[in-house]
């Protein structure tokens, strides 16, 4: 394999604690370890709000490191997402958020399944901002995505007017297209809601969501399980950013809930 992938990261700088030179470098980092690298090539772009700059910080050897800011009047999540993209020269794209990491086979896995399937994603574990496991989540957050760019140029862009479910709306435009889908769960993952799993962290697995989100999925989507007992990307949780917000923060909660009833006026449903 000598394909180029491009890892698209978006960065905020939003608060939390740590340094943020210490959270790109272990984004970083984690690409720079995957097992693929000796077959592909990687470029790394990192998507900026408008007048922002990174952070001093270790390049990794080997790999093209570039970052872009989002044009002026435009802000957010979405909008340093797009910025990134529309720089990507690969034939693949693959996502990772700069406070989130991938075990050393995420990339190499996925691709793998690229040769069946249209779309990889992939479960995560989520942890603290002290990396303490949290528990194990089955939601394609995008850090797992990975798939050919031509496909997300037939997909398109993030619609920047979403600030919190802009992925669930990313999702919904692809399932429309009735794309065959990947999601790469660990070899434990109880895919059998009847079957218990006998391993340390089962009890951080949350056994009634995989059978709802298989019925989200186009036809010919399929689970597919990983050789590796832990997922291959590890998320962290901001206490105060994203998703989180929107249990302490009542405009936060209002924003969600009008986002989530536009995609279920799109789309039938919040996809996943």
């Amino acid at each position: 394999m000598t394909e180029l992938v491009s890892v698209i990261i978006p960065s905020r700088l939003a608060k939390r604690s740590g340094s943020e030179r210490l959270w790109l470098e272990r984004a970083l980092s984690s690409v720079a370890g995957q097992s693929i690298c000796a077959q592909a090539s990687l470029e790394i772009i990192v998507g900026l709000d408008y007048g922002q700059y990174l952070p001093s910080h270790k390049t990794p050897e080997g790999i093209t490191l570039r970052s872009v800011a989002c044009e002026k009047g435009h802000k957010g999540q979405a909008a340093a997402l797009n910025a990134a993209l529309a720089d990507a020269h690969g034939e693949f794209i693959a996502i990772l958020e700069d406070d989130d990491y991938w075990q050393e086979r995420h990339l190499e896995l996925a691709l793998t399944e690229l040769g069946r399937f249209d779309f990889v994603s992939s479960s995560q574990l989520e942890v603290n901002e002290q990396d303490e496991p949290v528990k194990i989540n089955y939601f394609p957050t995008p850090s797992g995505w990975v798939m050919p760019h031509e496909l997300f140029m037939e997909i398109g862009f993030f619609d920047e007017t979403y600030r919190l479910h802009l992925d669930n709306e990313w999702l919904g435009r692809l399932n429309q297209k009735n794309k065959c889908r990947c999601h790469i769960v660990e070899a434990t993952a109880p895919i059998d809601p009847n079957i218990a799993t006998p391993w340390l962290w089962s009890e951080l697995q949350s056994k009634s969501v995989l059978p709802a989100f298989l019925q989200r999925l186009p036809s010919g989507s399929r689970l597919v399980k990983s050789p590796d007992d832990v997922p291959n990307v590890i998320r962290t949780i901001n206490p105060e950013g994203g998703m989180a917000s929107t249990r302490q923060d009542d405009e936060a909660r209002d924003r969600s809930d009008t986002e989530c009833w536009r995609l279920i006026e799109d789309y039938g449903c919040v996809s996943w």
